[in-house]
């Protein structure tokens, strides 16, 4: 991919209504107002893929279309984010924290449900540029919190995700059914 500066974040999403490359783009594009340390990732393709890169060419930001294994791209990510109107349970969001990437995502859907605000990562509320752009700054600038944000992450997934741990909380739940 040919990047040369010393931090890469990305966000890994199609490019469709849903997701909220609006809000991701403009919020990096104003981040590379001021910082000239940092690619940014739009990892994904989809029907606003082209509109997209018309509207928010930089040179330090990379389209990369379709990828059939995101998660190589993710490894190399110091921030994983996640703009977007709403979802369900964004994969996403558990494949940054498995990598141990701190995250940041807007709050819509079951978002809030993988992870907790200023713990993993940051919540932020759904189009909040601002938001998005102040955490980032914090988490390249303070590279000792995003790192120990990321291996929280990284913990969560295996306590809590793991498949061992989900079939546990199942049989578990079935013998509590059973019982009553």
């Amino acid at each position: 991919w040919n990047i040369i500066t010393p931090k890469i974040a990305g966000m890994v999403a199609n490019f469709t209504s849903y997701k909220d490359y609006v809000t991701y783009l403009s919020a990096i594009s104003l981040v590379l107002q001021s910082r000239y340390d940092v690619t940014f990732m739009a990892v994904g393709d989809g029907p606003l893929l082209r509109p997209m890169k018309e509207r928010y060419n930089h040179k330090n930001i990379i389209y990369t279309g379709k990828v059939t294994h995101p998660e190589e791209l993710i490894t190399i990510f110091d921030i994983g984010i996640l703009a977007s109107l709403i979802e369900g349970c964004p994969n996403v969001v558990l494949e940054y924290m498995a990598m141990g990437k701190p995250v940041i995502a807007t709050d819509g859907g079951g978002t809030p449900e993988l992870f907790t605000d200023g713990i993993e990562g940051y919540l932020v509320p759904v189009r909040d540029m601002e938001s998005i752009v102040e955490k980032i700054h914090y988490l390249l600038d303070k590279p000792e919190k995003a790192k120990e944000m990321g291996e929280r992450g990284k913990l969560k997934i295996k306590r809590t995700f793991a498949y061992e741990t989900m079939i546990q909380k199942y049989i578990d739940l079935y013998r509590e059914l059973c019982v009553e």
